[in-house]
Order: C-alpha cells, then structure tokens, then sequence
C-alpha cells in the first residue's frame, strides 16, 4: 500500500527527470523510487484525476492515450507507461442485505474495491474522454471496446443515477467487463468501477468510430494496468459461483461428511477495512 498521496515515478523515468532538471538549474522534488515490482512504468498514481480511456486524433490517425491531473494540467501519456494503483482504502464489505443497486458485485460480507463515480481525493479517479476529439472529424457515437480484462477476480463499470440506482454504461447493457462504451465527441465521463479480489488487471482496449468523410478509424489496441489492493492478501483467483441446483427428490438423502475431513474455507471470506453505508 502507497504511504502518501503522491505520483510516483519509476527509476528509468526519475533519472530523465533529474537529468533534466540539472540542465535547467532546477531541483526535482516530489520524486520517490517505487518499489522493485513498479520498475516496468515511468509512473505510478494512486490518487487523482485520470481520464484513463482519452481519445486523440494524431498524424490524421485515432489513438488512445491517458490522460491525468496529477503532475500537471491534461498530461499525456502512453498507457503503457503508467500504472494505476487502487490503495487498500478503496476496500468495502458489502452490507447485509445488499442494497438491490450492488446486487450484481456478490452477496452480504464480500469485500470489493470499490472506486467511485464521485470523486475521492484519496483514490484514483478514473474516467474517459473524446474532448480532444473534433467534430468536424468525427460523427457520432465514438466506441470503446475493452476486449480483455485479465486478473485474479472481476472488474465491474457503472454508472449511479439521479435516485441512487445502479445504470450500465456497457452497450451489452452487464455491468462486467469486458464490453463496448459508446461516448459521444467532446465528452468526458466518469463512472464506478469495482473489484472482487487484490492483484494485479490488465485492460486491453482499443477506440473506434465513423470519419465524417464516411471512413472507419480504429485504433491500436492499448493495454491499462491496475494494481488493487495488497496483492499478497488473497491469492486465489475468484471462482465463479454457479447457481444452485434444485434438489431432485428422487435422489437418496447424501452421506453424512466424513467428520475427520474439515470443511473447505468460503472463497471471498477475508478482513475487511470499509463496510458499505
């Protein structure tokens, strides 16, 4: 877990950084060495605002990048150079009973992380966004296609509406990912995002949509990276649960459990830090 609210750069990116701060007579501050496994990005963010999904139009070619607020104003950057790191804050127990808006993130007692559609000055705030986009270039809808999530668990995207409901912002109309977003030009949106166990997700995603001149423009697909949590917590990866079958009443009535053999540990039943409200 992050100690402070910071952006953190990797040790290839801080020796540039310092390198080019003597060349100026300045003094780089604000810089620490992240940890040896954070060594493959040039940063790392753990708090702040983040259009993670932002469509640029460069060299008449559509891209994705990431885009963030917390080394400056509107900075670029590939998204393979950043990691985005959800801190042990963001971790919640779901109530009993759960609310009918949460019903889709597990039963009573599961823990998620939990980041939310409003922003929370100590976690990451990610989002998209088409501002940098031209109307004159493009029609609408522009898409989003997250093609791949791989983790240790289930990554969750939605919106909260007016009344407190839970609203899909994925085409399919799930609200688990993978799925296709379609966004508007000059647009910039949040949403909640959720995951049911630590570790580290991998989003693989690509943007496309229609060229006024009636042409189709997609771009090269891009991966994001999440750390969540303490990865070391659980290592198990979430198994999907299937639904209960109803019981065929011709069956004979089951053996009693061998009593020397324990019962096997509930996936998901772990230490928790927030309890939803």
């Amino acid at each position: 877990m992050l100690s402070s609210n910071r952006a953190r750069v990797a040790p290839r990116a801080l020796a540039l950084a310092v390198a080019g701060a003597l060349a100026l007579g300045a003094t780089a501050v604000g810089l620490t060495t992240p940890a040896a496994a954070e060594d493959e990005f040039a940063l790392v963010l753990d708090h702040g605002h983040i259009d993670a999904f932002t469509m640029v139009h460069e060299d008449d070619q559509l891209r994705l990048r990431l885009r963030e607020d917390v080394t400056g104003h509107h900075v670029l950057h590939e998204a393979a150079d950043v990691l985005l790191q959800v801190k042990e804050q963001a971790e919640l127990t779901l109530p009993s009973p759960v609310p009918a808006r949460w019903s889709f993130l597990g039963k009573a007692g599961d823990t998620v992380y939990l980041l939310p559609q409003t922003q929370d000055q100590e976690l990451i705030w990610p989002g998209w966004s088409t501002e940098r986009l031209n109307s004159a270039d493009f029609t609408n809808p522009m898409r989003l296609h997250i093609t791949e999530v791989n983790g240790p668990g289930r990554a969750f995207l939605w919106q909260t509406g007016a009344f407190g409901d839970s609203q899909p912002v994925l085409e399919s109309g799930s609200y688990r990912l993978p799925g296709d977003i379609a966004v508007n030009v000059n647009a910039h949106v949040h949403a909640n995002w959720a995951f049911t166990r630590p570790g580290r997700y991998t989003l693989t995603v690509h943007a496309g949509g229609t060229r006024t001149s009636g042409t189709e423009a997609v771009s090269d697909p891009v991966t994001y990276t999440f750390d969540v949590g303490d990865p070391g917590a659980d290592p198990d990866p979430d198994p999907e649960e299937p639904e209960p079958e109803d019981p065929d009443p011709e069956d004979p009535k089951p053996e009693d459990p061998d009593p020397e053999k324990p019962e096997p540990e509930k996936p998901g039943q772990y230490g928790t830090s927030r309890t939803a409200p």
